[in-house]
This record gives structure tokens, C-alpha cells and sequence, in this order.
């Protein structure tokens, strides 16, 4: 689902997020412009209905509280690529337990949680394109590649894992070995393929990452069997170890 707001930052059909920034900061102090369509902004969604309550990190935390109302990790490994989990905790559910597993002690992980459950989804999500909590950028920006968990809706679709992201032949070998270890993924598609510049999977030194969006279904069930967990987790490392050093193949 996506939500449209009008490029002062209100919207037509639900309240306007707080902050009035409309560019994306990148490592190296450039901006790139936010998705455009028809000269709206497009804020897509993953759960829930709401726009989101914060267009970035420092309007985020001039009204919430860190260590009560979100908190985030770092481990940083100086590997080549991140783990991250840019809206883990309660925002989508299940996301930091997985890309925790993935990184498991090889990988450089990140989660940003939130620490209230039934909290809607858009109170503390900041669209991955929008995302700049400066711990997560930091850890992001200093690595090859990032790899990003999600969380969806399930929808009609309470299975696939939806591969987005700008590293195509990177995420055409996590699709692989997902697929090897029985789970079914497709490519991504609208708002949620993660090809924009400034999305934080494609911040690393490569400018291209991969996008795992999960259904909830999907996640419980991954969260609940340790065993199929670790599966997941298994066949995502298999395809991290086996990337060649600057190997790249963007989406056209």
C-alpha cells in the first residue's frame, strides 16, 4: 500500500509526518531527492495503514524516548557486509531476531527497535529511503553491502519473501540459496523493490544492497522453530560467502 503526500509534507488523505526534510542525506554528504510521483512524495508501507508519524530520525527522537519508546544495537565486526534490521523490535515483528540470526558472529549487525507492542506501525517507522539514525549509517556506510530484513503484511501472499535491493546478482544468489533451503521468494515489485539511491540496504561503499521483505506469517513461523531459523539464516550466509570481492551487478 502507498501513501501520497504533497511535496510540503501534508497530505490528502492522512496527517502529515513530522519533520519537514524532503532529501535523504548520503555518506558522503550529498542529498538525493525522495521518491517522486506526479510531484508527490510516495511513503510506502509494509504493515499496518497510517503514513508515518516521523520523516526522520532527529524528529523521531525529539519526541520519543530511547531506552522506553525505542531503543537501537550495533555490532560492528568489520565485515564487508551489514546486517540490519531498520525497523526490528515491535515495529515489524520477528525482523531483529532474524537478521540477528543471519548475522550470527560473522556479520556486522544493526537493529532498530521499538519498545512498546501495540504501538501502530507508522509510530516509529521511517521509510527506508528516510532512514538515518546516524549508528545505522555509520555501520551501513563503512561496509561493501547491507543486507536489510523486513517485515509485510501477509496479504494474500502468506509465504514469499519478497527480494528487492539494487544488487541484483548478490540478490539473485540469496534468492537461490533460499530457495535450496525450501522457501519460495519473488522478485519485489512497487515500492517495495528498494531500488532508490538513498535506501539504507544500498548505502554501503558499493551503492547497491539487498531488500528481504518477510511476511508475518512467515516470520512466526521462523521465529517459533529454532530449527527452520536457522535454515533461513544458513542459506542466506551461504550466498553472502560465496560473493566474490567487488562483484556487482545492478538492477537495470
Amino acid at each position: 500500500m502507498s501513501i501520497h503526500t504533497t511535496a510540503s509534507g501534508s497530505s490528502s488523505s492522512q496527517p502529515a509526518a513530522k519533520g519537514t526534510s524532503l532529501h535523504t542525506i548520503s555518506c558522503t554528504g550529498n542529498y538525493f531527492p525522495a521518491k517522486r510521483a506526479e510531484g508527490s512524495i510516495i511513503l510506502f508501507r509494509m504493515e499496518g495503514s497510517l503514513a508515518d508519524r516521523y520523516l526522520n530520525f532527529a524528529a523521531l527522537a525529539s519526541s520519543e524516548r530511547r531506552g522506553e519508546d525505542y531503543d537501537f544495537r550495533v555490532v560492528n565486526r568489520d565485515s564487508d557486509v551489514a546486517i540490519i534490521a531498520p525497523h526490528g523490535g515491535f515495529i515489524e515483528p520477528g525482523t531483529t531476531q532474524i537478521a540477528e540470526a543471519i548475522a550470527g558472529h560473522s556479520y556486522s549487525f544493526y537493529s532498530f527497535e521499538g519498545l512498546r507492542t501495540g504501538r501502530p506501525h507508522g509510530d516509529l517507522h521511517i521509510t527506508s529511503h528516510r532512514f538515518d539514525e546516524p549508528q545505522g549509517v555509520g555501520l551501513v556506510c563503512g561496509c561493501r553491502s547491507a543486507v536489510a530484513i523486513h517485515g509485510r503484511a501477509d496479504a494474500a501472499d502468506p509465504e514469499q519473501v519478497w527480494m528487492g535491493g539494487r544488487n541484483a546478482k548478490l540478490g539473485a544468489r540469496v534468492a537461490k540459496a533460499l530457495g535450496d533451503a525450501g522457501f519460495v521468494t519473488v522478485g519485489a515489485s512497487n515500492g517495495l523493490s528498494a531500488q532508490d539511491r538513498a535506501n539504507i540496504c544500498n548505502r554501503g561503499t558499493q551503492g547497491a544492497g539487498v531488500q528481504l521483505e518477510l511476511p508475518r506469517s512467515l516470520r512466526n513461523r521462523l521465529i517459533a522453530d529454532a530449527e527452520l531459523l536457522d535454515r533461513f539464516s544458513r542459506a542466506v550466509r551461504v550466498a553472502l560467502e560465496a560473493e566474490p570481492d567487488g562483484e556487482l551487478e545492478l538492477h537495470s
